[in-house]
């Protein structure tokens, strides 16, 4: 071993974290040597007695003795060691003890690429733990603010929507820390954007696509905010970005709703001309204090959604309810000429347009039902799915297996795409692949039903054969099999049985000696005449000709 490499201890209770990083790279040839492991602080602290290691990447939540406690002793008897955390992304609050308490760095261990660790090592390099007590504003400040901050920013709004702070003055403090101002002078706006049909990156191929195309929108939504005095960009679920807008401006309430307005049309514009994608935002009501940064994000999570009914690309203002009729909100009762019963019918016979027609309505009913909320609606939609389900279950056909361009069912497609529009359009393309779905199966069972039927007339083609029985062979009613079969085979049943008899006739006249009437016996012919003038009908010539 190389003594000038830097020697490395690996402290995690989890196997599986402290295999993958001994063997994410060639540790030698960056440098570095892994010395030991351990899955707790307390055996770490034995192993590090033995064998002090330059490094110590450690786990923050671990038994017999965590991450926090294991840093405490390490910095008081072996302050030369440089310590690493190993964090989780919504590990903001332990991070920040951890470095308080002296840990040098930190990185995220679930998504950490080898690249981006040997670049943290090598920034330590050059930084040795001596240059910096612990509690150093250097250490327990900027390197946590500016490393990772745009993580660090939306682990924190995440944190404040999602929890119940009993204490606010908590969470101010954190968001000071990071330059985010919402204490009880800071008067602030919540949006959330989201960039429209974000769904159509769902299918795991896409999901670098998925990433680029969110880091992109973040930037440009970032970059074209910062003309606001105060206004912060985090990363959110999906294809979401929420913002935190400053609304104290000089300018007064009405040009400040001007100006965001004047930013939301800016940012669609480049994302539109740049990116190939629309952009929704849904804003809250004016707000003081980090305790009502929840509130906010509910507001702005209910404007967005009025994107279900008026359709993506625009920027959605709260409305209290009291202010609309939502309080009024009760379910329509569908019209007489609505009625899903009715659209089975018309699915049963695969009437194309008249589907369509039926289905435009319907939905128009539904968009213009300013009382009804989004989930009555998509249960509205959904309602149109079971004749279809019905009758595909008829026809051995599942409409699962008609999915859209991300592979989604008709089920996903009516209770998670984003507006009314979008599903209008995906059920006309859905009934005209239904109706061919069902078509196919029918032609496939169609096949297979005159196999069958022309199987049981060469079984019995020495016998006379009725219509009925053929049709009872395959459980069809005796009008439709007739209908059926010369549809699908072009002739009627019984000049088909007719020729096939006549061929077999044939067949039987050159090679046996067997008279006409014995042949015309064979065959389920009763009267020798008709079968002679069938003969001649069918083939051209009488028997006695046919024989000589």
């Amino acid at each position: 071993m190389n003594m000038n490499m830097r020697r490395i201890m690996i402290v995690d209770d989890e196997v599986l974290v402290r295999v993958g990083l001994s063997s994410m790279m060639d540790w030698e040839e960056k440098g570095y040597t892994i010395t030991g492991e351990a899955s707790s602080g307390r055996e770490a602290l034995a192993k590090i007695r033995e064998n002090p290691p330059d490094i110590v990447l450690t786990d923050l939540l671990m038994e017999n003795m965590d991450g926090l406690e294991l840093i405490k002793v390490l910095k008081k008897d072996y302050p030369a060691i440089q310590i690493i955390v190993l964090s989780c992304h919504d590990d903001f609050e332990n991070v920040r003890l951890a470095m308080k308490l002296g840990a040098d760095d930190y990185v995220y261990k679930l998504t950490l690429k080898p690249e981006e660790l040997v670049k943290t090592l090598k920034e330590l390099e050059g930084q040795p733990a001596e240059a910096a007590p612990a509690g150093s504003p250097v250490r327990n400040n900027d390197r946590i603010v500016f490393k990772n901050i745009d993580a660090i920013k939306s682990s924190l709004i995440k944190k404040a929507i999602e929890k119940n702070y009993s204490n606010p003055d908590s969470l101010i403090a954190e968001l000071n820390e990071i330059n985010i101002k919402v204490d009880t002078e800071a008067a602030y706006i919540l949006m959330r954007t989201s960039v429209d049909d974000f769904y159509l990156f769902n299918p795991e191929s896409m999901i670098k696509e998925r990433e680029l195309l969110k880091f992109s929108v973040y930037n440009i939504i970032k970059e074209i905010m910062q003309r606001f005095e105060q206004a912060e960009a985090f990363d959110y679920e999906g294809g979401d970005i929420l913002v935190l807008v400053n609304s104290r401006m000089e300018c007064g309430r009405e040009s400040f709703q001007g100006h965001l307005a004047e930013a939301y049309e800016i940012i669609k514009e480049y994302l539109r001309r740049y990116l190939g994608v629309g952009i929704s935002a849904g804003v809250s009501r004016e707000y003081c204090g980090a305790g009502m940064i929840k509130t906010a994000y509910e507001e702005a999570t209910e404007a967005l959604n009025y994107r279900f009914f008026r359709g993506g690309g625009q920027l959605h203002a709260f409305i209290p309810e009291e202010e609309t009729d939502f309080s009024e909100r009760r379910a329509e009762a569908l019209p007489e000429g609505l009625k899903p019963t009715l659209l089975q019918d018309l699915v049963e016979h695969l009437e194309e347009d008249l589907i369509k027609d039926f289905i435009r309505s319907y939905l128009a009913f539904v968009e213009a039902s300013v009382n009804i909320t989004i989930v009555r609606a998509r249960g509205l939609m959904l309602g149109i799915l079971y004749p279809f389900i019905k009758i595909a279950g008829q026809r051995g056909v599942s409409i699962d297996d008609i999915t859209d361009e991300c592979g989604f069912t008709p089920y996903q497609v009516i209770t998670q795409y984003e507006s009314i529009a979008r599903i209008k359009v995906w059920f006309e393309g859905f009934v005209e692949r239904f109706a061919a779905l069902c078509r196919g199966k029918s032609e496939e069972r169609c096949k297979r039903e005159i196999l069958k039927v022309k199987d049981f007339i060469r079984t019995n083609i020495n016998r006379e054969i009725k219509v009925s029985e053929a049709a009872a062979y395959i459980n069809m009613s005796e009008s439709y099999f007739s209908h059926f079969f010369k549809k699908e085979t072009g002739i009627s049943f019984i000049d088909y049985v007719n020729n096939q008899k006549i061929d077999k006739a044939k067949e039987m006249l050159l090679q046996t000696d067997n008279k006409i009437y014995e042949v015309a016996a064979s065959m389920g012919f009763k009267n020798v005449n008709y079968f002679s003038m069938l003969f001649k009908k069918i083939s051209g010539r009488s028997p006695n000709s046919y024989r000589n």
